[in-house]
């Protein structure tokens, strides 16, 4: 007679069969387990009946992540809340980036994690990954702003780098008036003040004013005369051809005068 299932839950095996079903298992965390056959016997349970009944199985695994929350046994394989083996029913495991929390430098730290969701009672396990490395590779936002943080000082330093003194002795050169620049005279030569007004007009003139350009409306003139050359010609042409249309049609007639004045005179001798 075959035992029931109670009895073989009940019955716990010896130590030496638990320890074969845990090798075959072949969890890194083995080292980490209890040594006590008793605890051995409920490590082993939920894979003896994940075949059978897979819904006690997840209750006995629920009950060994109670009673031993240090071992990592079933962290990973088994769902947190209702301990269903999370590769079959079809669970989804993804990376995720959490809230970003300020460190104790004042620099933003993202968080990553690899959230795993349950399909059979939706639960969701956040497991957080690698928070140290995330400052070693800042963000390409976060390069941007420290930039010109780090540009500015050199600027601010390279305008206090000059004295009032050389900036000062630097004005007069500039303004005076070059030799090759016109000085504008007033219109009215009687009067001395405008005089001395002309020359701080021919000082503001720029230093850098764009040379004279070669006029370009000579371009356009050579176009419109080849244009009348050619316009010329096609009328020459035209002309030539009426004129000796009109002498056909005048020799046409002529042709048919003599021809109607010889059949006339020639009825009248009949």
């Amino acid at each position: 007679m075959l035992p029931s299932r109670a009895t073989l839950l009940l019955t716990p095996p010896p130590a030496a069969f638990g320890q074969s079903l845990l090798l075959s298992a072949a969890c890194p965390a083995v080292a980490m387990q209890p040594a006590t056959p008793s605890a051995n016997f409920q490590l082993a349970v939920p894979h003896l009946l994940a075949s059978i009944t897979p819904s006690l199985a997840a209750l006995h695994a629920t009950r060994v992540r109670l009673l031993y929350p240090s071992d990592p046994l079933f962290s990973g394989t088994h769902c947190a809340q209702c301990g269903t083996p999370l590769i079959a029913n079809d669970s989804q495991t993804r990376s995720v980036r959490k809230k970003r929390r300020k460190s104790s430098g004042g620099d933003a730290v993202g968080i990553r994690a690899l959230r795993r969701s349950c399909r059979t009672c939706g639960h969701e396990e956040d497991v957080l990954l690698g928070v140290n490395r995330a400052p070693a590779f800042p963000m390409p936002r976060d390069r941007a702003r420290r930039e010109p943080s780090t540009n500015k000082p050199p600027r601010a330093s390279s305008v206090a780098s000059h004295s009032p003194a050389e900036m000062s002795s630097s004005k007069p050169e500039s303004a005076r008036p070059r030799a090759s620049e016109p000085i504008v005279s007033s219109s009215t030569p009687g009067s001395s003040r405008p005089s001395s007004v002309t020359p701080t007009r021919s000082m503001s003139i720029p230093s850098s004013a764009p040379s004279p350009r070669p006029p370009t409306h000579a371009v356009p003139i050579a176009q419109d005369q080849t244009k009348t050359k050619a316009r010329q010609k096609k009328r020459s042409g035209l002309q030539s051809m009426l004129a000796r249309n009109r002498e056909r049609q005048e020799q046409e007639k002529k042709r048919e005068g003599c021809q109607g004045a010889g059949l006339s005179a020639f009825l009248q001798g009949l």
